[in-house]
Formats: structure tokens, sequence, C-alpha cells
């Protein structure tokens, strides 16, 4: 047995109630901030969801969690809200479990994709260059100057927008005009500022009129949950993202991957995210992004249960024969007994432009999807 894979199941603690996190109105915890209003109305709609409030300005200023109501049912919880500093998100994390409310993704499955630096290396060959100097760290410009004909600045999660900082810089660079530069970024980012500088190599997007053709990609335990344009694309601009092996299988339960389309009218990865504080795509269906991160949930909920009673021993035994006959390598993503599981169900639950989210595209049961890939393989060993 793959010792990866008996740490690798992460099964979703499910009750009755989707619990479904949002930030409060500031002056009054019963109501939802209004950024957040129109998923506070779609959740609002599906009885399995139930929307709790808590005070985002008080609790990043320091105050302990305040839940709203203060009875909320324990089990599973996604925060949907502005993005918190690792340590902050750490602190929501364990003061809500200490109320028996689990956050669906861990302190360290947030910082995988929230963190370019930490995915970096799964994706490094669907994404532009980078070179990482954690803070507090000198930066090696002559290592920057052999690196890149240009290059942007970031921290490890953002840019800064909203400035006169320039989008990206020419080689050679000046170290000492550099370092100037570099306290410059920090400052504009102030408490925002998050691991350290990224360099990133700046390259060329298509653009249609003003606009670039960027989408987000949604993922849930390892399966694409929903695209949606994220550029403001004018009517038919360009074509949606080629999304590329591997990336349903990050270090995550709940996450977004962003494309862009290049010069020659393919994609590449620009960001990641944590799905929990990753904006929905301009445009986006609420009521059909929530309704089918419900179904996905509880399909996963499904597939978990069956395994624990019948299947999962034979699975981690054999996980590496189904493996190699449905999908690229991905035993070093954590995930990936996970990713398998689901995969053998055969549930998608994606969200396309003509899907009418009460339209059940199961093909075949767990038993028989199992049963079918097992003795397609080996035959031999279906009796044991």
């Amino acid at each position: 047995m793959n010792p990866i894979f008996t740490a690798a199941i992460d099964k979703p603690v499910l009750e009755k109630k989707i619990r479904i996190l949002f930030p409060s109105d500031y002056f009054d915890v019963k109501k939802v901030e209004p950024d957040y209003q129109e998923e506070y109305d779609a959740v609002s709609l599906l009885p399995i969801y139930e929307p709790i409030f808590f005070n985002y300005d008080e609790f990043v200023s320091g105050s302990e969690v305040k839940l709203y109501p203060k009875d909320a049912a324990t089990g599973l919880c996604i925060y949907r809200g502005w993005m918190l500093t690792p340590v902050q998100y750490k602190e929501l994390y364990d003061s809500l479990l200490a109320k028996g409310i689990t956050l669906i993704n861990s302190p360290e499955q947030y910082n995988a994709c929230h963190l370019f630096s930490n995915v970096y290396d799964s994706i490094e060959q669907f994404t532009p260059k980078c070179l990482f100097f954690a803070q507090g760290t000198v930066i090696d410009w002559a290592l920057v100057n052999k690196t890149f004909k240009r290059f942007m600045v970031k921290d490890y999660v953002k840019s800064v927008k909203g400035s006169d900082f320039p989008a990206y810089f020419e080689t050679p660079v000046d170290p000492a005009e550099m370092d100037r530069r570099i306290n410059e970024f920090i400052e504009l980012r102030g408490d925002l500022f998050t691991g350290g500088i990224a360099l990133k190599e700046f390259v060329e997007l298509k653009k249609y009129g003003n606009t670039t053709n960027e989408h987000r990609v949604f993922y849930i335990y390892g399966n694409k949950l929903s695209i949606g344009q994220n550029s403001d694309q004018l009517e038919g601009c360009g074509h949606g993202p080629d999304i590329v092996p591997g990336i349903g299988a990050l270090k995550s339960n709940y996450y977004t991957v962003d494309f862009a389309e290049l010069l020659d009218g393919t994609s590449i990865v620009i960001e990641t995210g944590d799905g929990q504080v990753s904006g929905l795509p301009p445009g986006q269906d609420m009521f059909m992004y929530y309704y089918a991160l419900s179904k996905r949930i509880e399909k996963t909920q499904e597939v978990f249960d069956m395994l624990d009673k019948e299947q999962k021993g034979f699975l981690l035994k054999n996980a590496g024969l189904i493996y190699e006959s449905a999908t690229e390598d991905l035993f070093n993503k954590p995930n990936a007994m996970l990713w398998i599981c689901l995969m053998v169900y055969g549930e998608e639950c994606q969200l396309e432009a003509d899907d009418d989210p009460r339209f059940d595209c199961v093909r075949l049961s767990l038993a028989e999807q199992i049963m079918e890939i097992i003795y397609v393989n080996d035959p031999g060993d279906w009796d044991d």
C-alpha cells in the first residue's frame, strides 16, 4: 500500500447543513456585508446551506470571533469573504474548530494555493518563470538580470494596483535602484504584504480591444466546479482556457486557478487562490454556482461513505493500477487518492453555459464504475 494515499483522504465533515461564513455588515452582525449580498441571497434559496456571520473588521483588528447566530450548527463550513493573511486564517480556523465548526481548508491547505510560492513547483511548466525571496532576504539582482528580460514585482499573493508603480521592469536593472523600488512596493502593500517578494516573468497577453481574455476556474475536492470570464471580456472574446492536466490535484480542497490567453492563442496560469477568498467572476449565476457546490460536496460524502464500507481497502491496494488506466502522474499530490475516488465515481457537476442545475449527470453508480475499471484492468482480482 502506498502510504501517500492513507494520509491523502480528506473526508468532508458533512451533516445536514453546510455552513457558509460571510462577513457581516459592520454596524449589524445580523446582516451580511453588502459586497456579499448576492451570494447570501443565492445561499438562502438552498436549504442545505446555513449562512452565518462574523464581524470581519473586528476580527482582523484582534478581537475574538463572534458568530451570529451564536448557536450555529457544528460541521463543515466554507468561508466566503475577503482575504486573510496565513496567520489570520489559522486564528479563524482554530477559533471555529473550538466551536465544532470545520472550515473546508485547513491552514496548510489555505496556504497551499493562496501563497503562489507554495504552488509554483506544481504548476511551473504552465506559468511564467518566477523567483521568490522570503521577507528579509537580500534579493540577488545578478540572478534576476540573468533570468528575465522583463519582470513584474508581486508579493507571495498580489501585486499593487491603483498606483503609478511600474507594471514591469526591463533588465538589466540597477541593484540600488531596485532595492528602493522594492521598499516602495512593500510600503504600498502595507498590512497586506504577505510572505516575501515574487519576481515574475512579464508576458504579453492577447487583447481584444483593451481587454485581455482571462478565466477563473473553481475546483472542489479535485474536480472542476465552474469556469467564468474574469476580465470583463467583450462578447465573443477569444475562447475558454486550455485546462492543463494535474491542475485539479493541487494541495487544497477548494481553490481557484486563473488562466489567460497568450498572443499565440495558448493559455497560461497567471494566479491561484484559495476558493474561500477568491471572488466569483463577473456575471456568475450565483444560484447555479452554489447549487453545483452543494452537489459536489454531497457526492463526495457519498463516495467516502461507500468506500469506508466496501471499497476503500481495495482502492488503496490497487490505486496504482487504477491510476495508470485513468490519469497522469499524480502520485506526489496529497489529494491523489481523493481525486481518483471522485474520478471513479463519474460525477462531474461542472458549470457550463447551457447546464441545467437540476440535471443529474451521473453515468454509472459508484459500484458499477469501480467494477468496470477493476475488471478491465485486472479481472483476476475482482473475485478476491
